[in-house]
């Protein structure tokens, strides 16, 4: 290897070294800091949609406590409950009906008796119907509900607000409302602001302890989305099920339905036991972080370049010299002694040919000595 390629390399290390302990620092750092502000924005996503699901839930929950202040509606519940009378039983499906019509999501309002006969509704065509398996009759008999949703046979997604009803201590009969989700729906599908991958989503927990995917993330374009995709609760590491076990934290490393690597928030709500999924794509998480990549790479590569050039014209001064006192010391070799190399600089280059022509005038003048010598003897000798 030449001195000139040698030179070259280390010219090339010297410049690159630096630059790439400097660039690996500064992206570690870059990454570290982006982290951080993607953690605390899903972070603070997943608690604003908590706390507004949390909203939907107590004006659901303060709905059923106001029929239950309506005393009215429960003694005329109680004296049907003993008569049968058609007049009360009219007078109750007034008070329905005039409540269906101040609440634009109601879709439909029943009262059953404890045995699950439907006493009173807004649709005439359930009074005397049995409701007695019934979710929302088997869930309300006992306490306020307000997260049981179900399909309608039109493919729409509502829930039932379900309740106990009583009169002078006992009770008298549940309350059933049906619902339709598009306030909650409207939640989920508010994506303002929230970038291209940034994406949540509402689970609901199973009496068997799996889960079931209520409001599907908006690249969920599966079929049977909503209440139709069945969350395995053995598996744990999906973060559905980690929200629907009440674990509430930041995993960096998810992978989605989708099989994409994501960020994920994760929140739960024991209230109804719901669990809420914020999350976005490692992709788009770090999209800067593979800019300021790319931009340190072009900068490696321009680093080297521009060593390459530097060392070429720097070896190219070095080795100039260099090679001019190769050339006149091969030629002194061969006993030309009026050889002399040009002194450019006062450098230790310069001091080098200082020095070297010095010596070839020193060799010379002992040569001219030798030579002188060798004549004198020749003439003493003749």
């Amino acid at each position: 290897m030449s001195i000139r390629v040698k030179i070259t390399l280390l010219f090339v290390l010297a410049t690159l070294i630096p630059f790439l302990i400097i660039g690996t620092l500064l992206f570690a750092d870059v990454r570290m800091s982006l982290e951080k502000s993607i953690i605390q924005k899903l972070d603070t996503l997943a608690t604003i949609q908590k706390n507004r699901v949390l909203d939907i839930i107590d004006d659901d929950t303060l709905v059923l406590n106001l029929f239950g202040t309506k005393s009215y509606l429960r003694s005329d519940i109680a004296t049907f409950n003993k008569t049968k009378g058609k007049a009360v039983q009219v007078r109750i499906n007034e008070n329905l009906t005039e409540a269906l019509r101040a609440n634009s999501h109601f879709k439909e309002i029943y009262i059953a008796d404890l045995s699950g006969k439907i006493i009173g509704s807004t649709d005439p065509k359930a009074l005397g119907t049995s409701y007695i398996d019934n979710k929302g009759f088997i869930k309300g008999k006992d306490a306020n509900e307000v997260g049981i949703f179900f399909k309608s046979p039109n493919g729409e997604v509502s829930h039932y607000l379900a309740g106990p009803l009583t009169f002078d201590g006992k009770k008298v009969g549940v309350l059933i409302i049906v619902s339709d989700t598009k306030k909650l729906f409207a939640l989920f599908r508010d994506y303002a602001g929230l970038g291209k991958s940034v994406d949540w989503g509402l689970t609901a927990r199973l009496e068997d302890g799996n889960g079931v995917v209520v409001v599907p993330s908006r690249f969920d374009t599966r079929p049977t989305s909503p209440l139709g995709v069945v969350l395995n609760k053995k598996d744990a590491k999906l973060p559905s099920i980690q929200a629907l076990t009440g674990i509430e934290r930041i995993t960096k490393d998810s992978v989605d339905f989708r099989g994409k690597k994501v960020i994920t928030a994760t929140r739960f709500i024991p209230e109804t036991s719901w669990g809420i999924v914020v999350k976005i794509d490692q992709d788009e998480a770090f999209l800067p972080i593979a800019s300021l990549r790319n931009q340190l790479l072009f900068y490696a590569a321009l680093s080297i370049l521009l060593a390459l050039f530097l060392g070429f014209v720097l070896t190219d001064i070095i080795t100039k010299s260099g090679l001019r006192l190769v050339a006149a010391a091969k030629r002194v070799s061969e006993g030309d002694f009026s050889v002399k190399v040009p002194v450019e600089s006062k450098d230790e280059i310069g001091q080098i040919a200082d020095v070297f022509n010095k010596m070839v005038a020193s060799l010379a003048r002992q040569k001219e000595e030798e030579k002188l010598l060798r004549e004198s003897k020749d003439m003493f000798v003749s």
